[in-house]
């Protein structure tokens, strides 16, 4: 029933899931208030924002924004929830859904998105949260595929770092599939990919400035969701950017 969906958040995911699912609405911060006291079937929430340096920089104000969601949906039911998250919420860059979250050793952005995610397992029983890494496919605004379509010299990204990726035009039938199999919580991503490995496999020989220190992403998953430990494989991801970045290059 479309009529009892809506979205949550406005951004790069709630923008691509608006496209993709039938809503009756799609609230933000600025009339979010009015979901207070309703019920509905299925929430798909794509918030807060996914600027991680603003919230880094910016934590008091991060931290209240998110305080403010819960606060409202704590006033809200639903026959379930899917939450978009990021698997920036883990202390240990080796870490899989069941491993231990060290909460006083991590960054704003990724403590603040814990504090959600604890609120949702605690308040709604039928919960889909899905952790997603560096996003690539629908038009990004931002991030290491953005500076690498857009600038010559990459600044903000080592080039011995290795990441880890999702193609979103997949999200769609990823929650379809995972919803069938009654997964609750999953990493959704790929083989770990070095942005060298990028760089030289779209034959782009962009320059990095290696200002920014290295960081080697291997998150991994219990759920052996298409593919032993990580759901898409190195080869697929980088034939896919290859597509991709030549189609809007």
């Amino acid at each position: 029933n479309k009529l009892n969906n809506i979205i949550i958040g406005k951004g790069y995911i709630g923008s691509y899931l608006k496209k993709n699912f039938k809503v009756s609405q799609v609230y933000n911060s600025k009339n979010i208030n009015n979901i207070k006291n309703k019920k509905f079937n299925t929430i798909y929430l794509a918030a807060p924002s996914s600027k991680k340096y603003l919230a880094n920089k910016f934590k008091k104000k991060d931290f209240n924004n998110i305080k403010i969601l819960v606060n409202i949906l704590r006033k809200v039911e639903c026959k379930k929830i899917i939450c978009i998250s990021t698997i920036d919420t883990f202390t240990d860059m080796n870490s899989k859904e069941n491993s231990k979250i060290k909460y006083k050793l991590i960054n704003n952005y990724g403590f603040n998105r814990n504090y959600l995610n604890d609120f949702i397992k605690k308040k709604y029983s039928n919960y889909l949260i899905i952790k997603l890494p560096s996003l690539f496919g629908n038009n990004e605004k931002k991030g290491f595929f953005y500076d690498l379509n857009k600038f010559d010299i990459i600044k903000h990204y080592n080039i011995n770092s290795t990441l880890q990726w999702y193609y979103t035009p997949f999200l769609k039938k990823d929650i379809i599939e995972i919803t069938k199999r009654k997964i609750k919580e999953i990493n959704l991503l790929s083989e770990p990919i070095s942005c060298s490995n990028i760089n030289n496999f779209l034959n782009l020989n962009r320059k990095f400035s290696n200002k920014y220190p290295k960081i080697n992403y291997n998150i991994q998953s219990i759920h052996n969701y298409r593919n032993k430990k990580y759901s898409y494989k190195k080869k697929e991801i980088l034939k896919l950017m290859k597509n991709y970045f030549f189609s809007i290059s």
